[in-house]
């Protein structure tokens, strides 16, 4: 039996952390949500989405993948361009290409995709809709525009002011 390696992990740097976690170098033009995050509302994105944490309400990356992690759980409303499931999810989610519930997956809802994978092992509940997504991710590339349009190009309250150290 092998003995599982830890090497990769990072140790608590005080009594404060709450957990050891895995050190995740996410790659340019990739976006982590991490476990210890809870997030409710809207979210737009031009890159790509890794979450490992909670996602609830409206998640629209239309032209990026978007990967639930085993440790992630997401209930919204999702237009992606591919969507990869191994956490929970809940909810209607749309693929410009696939949706793929791998087998630890948990998810409830709708998936719409031309391309639909789900392997064996996973838990799913729902409808699987395979048409053309054309029409939902033009919805969707509309949404991204219209949100980072309307984003001002400078925000000189939300500058970042360094701490001294004692």
């Amino acid at each position: 039996m092998r003995k599982p390696n830890h090497d990769h992990m990072t140790q608590p740097s005080d009594e404060n952390t709450l957990a050891v976690l895995p050190d995740i170098d996410a790659p340019q033009g990739v976006t982590l949500i991490g476990p210890t995050f809870v997030v409710k509302g809207e979210l737009t994105a031009a890159e790509h989405l890794i979450i490992e944490g909670q996602f609830e309400g409206q998640l629209v990356i239309p032209d990026h993948g978007l990967a639930v992690g085993k440790r992630g759980k997401v209930s919204a409303g999702v237009i992606a361009k591919t969507i990869t499931v191994l956490g929970q999810a809940k909810g209607k989610l749309t693929a410009a290409d696939k949706v793929e519930l791998r087998s630890s997956a948990t998810v409830e809802g709708c998936l719409v995709a031309e391309t639909v994978v789900i392997e064996e092992g996973a838990y799913f509940k729902g409808t699987v809709i395979q048409k053309r997504t054309e029409a939902a991710i033009a919805v969707g590339r509309h949404r991204l525009k219209q949100q980072t349009s309307a984003l001002p190009t400078t925000r000189p309250d939300l500058v970042a002011t360094p701490i001294e150290q004692p």
